[in-house]
């Protein structure tokens, strides 16, 4: 192809200016009441992603980094996490524009990260096709950055491979015959329907094939990472689910001003804020801009009852599960640091091999080097010292999981080394009984548990020693 059927190409689509709305299906649904956002699946939703970086002598300077794509109206935008050399920059836009940008978080298993433009709405964001089904030659499309110029890319999916690494763990990943170069990763690809079906990740080892990451993974990184209750210990109370017609909840917490509203299963959630919902990763993106600039006040959202066509309009507050203390436990009962043990394989050639105690000590710091093939077990009491929330990042190079008192769990269920795992509750002060089990794929001594004092996922630190309690079973 010459390049003037690329440019004619090119032009075609920066054109071409796609809406959608979920809205039609529903005859008594007042558009005047909901906002939409301008879906558009083109240049105009696409950025080339400069990050600050510092040279030798101390001077930031603007590095090109990465392609990136709006997702939400809050302003949250979506790109790769490996090609993201920092955590701020500026945005450039197709049409001249210049956001500057802060990292959100990193979702390295997904090879993600979320990015934000602070104070502005995204007026015109891509829309995903996070379920797409997808024959062996069909034409695909995407964007990415090329000498610093966005530009399209034309080429045909092949297959599904997977990619497990000590960089991201993505079981499915799409082979497209696309012609990715540096400066790709991170922007969008569409299907012949004009929704984005993934994200550009790069070329795949030594074949011909670029990796594209299924958007699918977005839901998946805004369902476990980016959503208000890992962030601020907060929630609606609402689990819910995407059909082909609208987002659907699918269960509602009893204890929840959700359902003191009369908000149940099998109602369709049609705005929060007066914003369009469509799928799972505008609702989470929604309650969590909500949340993080106004967690005291009511969160608007409209929704239809099942069997009826009415939307109906409610004010939810914001709940907070509290995690209550341990009240029988004071401090002449415990002593600093706490128990732990080995437990080695039993049986090396068993694929059910189970664990036995092999050895036991005390420690103030969770972070015991292991025996090799071993189990880690430690328990005692995390001592909190204001009624706040709190978040546990799980930081292990191997799987584990964290209890805390009988309904508080954080799980790595992977051995993946860099899949950082993340909870955040509300815990009463006080002394709380925890059990910490590890199961680390090297022998290495590092901190395993880190708790963010600060509301800022990026600020972790490892558990103080201060706050690790235990005591000899028998003296309780």
């Amino acid at each position: 192809m010459t390049i003037y059927r690329y440019y004619a190409l090119a032009c075609i689509l920066f054109l071409s200016c796609y809406s959608y709305s979920l809205c039609d299906n529903n005859p008594s649904f007042d558009e005047n009441d909901v906002t939409i956002p301008s879906v558009v699946n083109d240049f105009s939703s696409v950025y080339s992603c400069f990050t600050n970086q510092m040279d030798e002598h101390g001077i930031d300077h603007l590095i090109p980094s990465a392609t990136a794509f709006a997702i939400h109206h809050s302003g949250v935008v979506v790109t790769c996490n490996h090609s993201l050399y920092g955590d701020s920059g500026i945005l450039y836009g197709y049409d001249g524009s210049r956001l500057p940008f802060e990292l959100i978080t990193r979702v390295p298993q997904y090879d993600l990260a979320f990015l934000r433009v602070a104070n502005f709405s995204m007026s015109q964001i891509s829309h995903l096709n996070v379920s797409p089904v997808l024959s062996r030659g069909e034409s695909l499309c995407g964007i990415g950055v090329y000498r610093e110029q966005l530009t399209s890319l034309y080429g045909k999916y092949e297959e599904i491979g997977s990619i497990i690494s000590e960089d991201c763990i993505l079981e499915k990943i799409l082979y497209v015959e696309l012609d990715a170069i540096p400066g790709c990763s991170g922007g969008p690809v569409f299907d012949q329907s004009d929704k984005i079906v993934g994200v550009i990740q790069g070329r795949v080892f030594d074949k011909k094939f670029c990796g594209v990451i299924p958007s699918v993974y977005i839901e998946k990184a805004c369902r476990e990472v980016m959503n208000l209750q890992t962030f601020l210990g907060l929630t609606i109370g609402l689990t819910i689910e995407t059909k082909n017609d609208g987002l659907y909840v699918t269960e509602v917490d009893p204890a929840s001003d959700a359902c003191a509203k009369g908000i149940k299963a099998g109602d369709r959630i049609i705005a929060i804020n007066k914003w369009h919902i469509a799928n799972a990763i505008d609702f989470y993106l929604s309650e969590w801009a909500w949340g993080m600039e106004r967690p005291q006040e009511m969160m608007p959202i409209q929704f239809i009852s099942q069997g009826n066509d009415d939307v109906v309009l409610v004010d939810i507050a914001l709940s907070k599960r509290i995690i209550n203390c341990d009240s029988n436990i004071s401090r002449k009962k415990l002593k600093p640091g706490c128990p732990f043990s080995f437990e080695i394989i039993n049986d090396h050639s068993s694929p059910f091999a189970s664990f036995k105690p092999k050895c036991e000590g005390w420690t103030n710091q969770l972070e015991v080097a292991p025996l090799y093939k071993s189990r880690m077990v430690f328990y005692g009491y995390i001592e909190i010292p204001k009624d706040e929330s709190y978040g546990f990042h799980l930081i292990i190079p191997g799987s584990g999981k964290l209890t805390i008192g009988s309904n508080f769990c954080v799980e790595k269920a992977t051995p993946h080394p860099r899949m950082i795992v993340i909870n955040r509750n509300f815990f009463e002060k006080g002394f709380h009984a925890f059990t910490l089990v590890v199961e680390p794929e090297e022998p290495l001594q590092l901190p395993y548990l880190y708790i963010d004092l600060t509301k800022d996922q990026k600020r972790a630190t490892p558990i103080p020693p201060s706050f690790i309690w235990g005591t000899d079973e028998q003296e309780l």
